[in-house]
């Protein structure tokens, strides 16, 4: 695999080679955010993790689960959830499966209501495949998506195609190949922060076409929450977005 000589921000380290298709996924400026992440939260992360083995010892000693007394007054409260957004109001058909090429467009193109690119369960977590597949959404997002098959068949996104949701890697997962200060990164930062950081030039575009659902869209799911906690922590990046 022929590699190529990027410049990564001071005390980031990728410890493979990286192929020159995938120098625009991880461009310079996008590790460089994702490393301020790392830095910003990686103690939170490490705090979470460290919680969740203390929770499964108290399970294990017969702790039964229940509602947190502080959450008591928004459980026992008249409230609404917010509209669902209009491309997401008919999920009666919805299927998955990994960001292959080809598998996004047919996938796109099979008349269901929804599909979900799935880089957690449906997908072999290595380096390549992730930045493959982020390369297979930027170009599906960009309309420029296509795929010849060994017999020459050819393969290109309909007009009208499914609703797109991205469900990135669990948080819990660590990536080995990129250093953040010796440190191990995210695998869910390389993948769901990622996914915010190829899109700066897209952002603007995406968020102008959310008001029709004949339009393609790109919904974020968050997979790996195990509680409350998890995803309301204080100095947790969702709880700051």
């Amino acid at each position: 695999m022929a590699s190529v000589a990027t410049s990564y921000p001071k005390g980031v380290e990728l410890t493979v080679p990286l192929s020159p298709e995938f120098e625009e996924i991880l461009t310079p400026e996008a590790v460089a955010f994702v490393a301020r992440l790392a830095r910003k939260f990686g103690p939170t992360r490490a705090r979470l993790l460290q919680r969740r083995t203390e929770r499964q010892a108290e399970f294990d000693a017969g702790l039964k689960p229940d509602f947190l007394p502080e959450t008591r007054h928004i459980r026992e409260a008249e409230w609404t959830v917010a509209p669902i957004p209009a491309d997401l109001r008919d999920r009666r058909v919805e299927i998955t499966g990994p960001a292959d090429r080809k598998m996004i467009i047919n996938a796109l193109n099979s008349g269901t209501s929804v599909f979900m690119a799935d880089f957690e369960d449906a997908n072999a977590p290595i380096l390549h495949n992730m930045l493959q597949e982020q390369a297979n959404l930027r170009d599906a997002i960009r309309r420029t998506i296509n795929f010849t098959s060994p017999e020459g068949k050819q393969y290109r996104l309909n007009d009208k195609v499914a609703t797109l949701l991205t469900r990135p890697r669990g948080w819990r997962l660590a990536e080995k190949h990129m250093l953040v200060e010796e440190v191990k990164q995210v695998k869910s930062i390389v993948g769901s922060e990622q996914w915010a950081a190829r899109k700066y030039p897209l952002a603007a575009d995406l968020f102008n076409k959310l008001t029709t659902s004949d339009t393609f869209i790109e919904f974020l799911t968050l997979p790996g929450y195990d509680c409350l906690e998890e995803g309301c922590e204080s100095d947790w990046p969702w709880a700051q977005v």
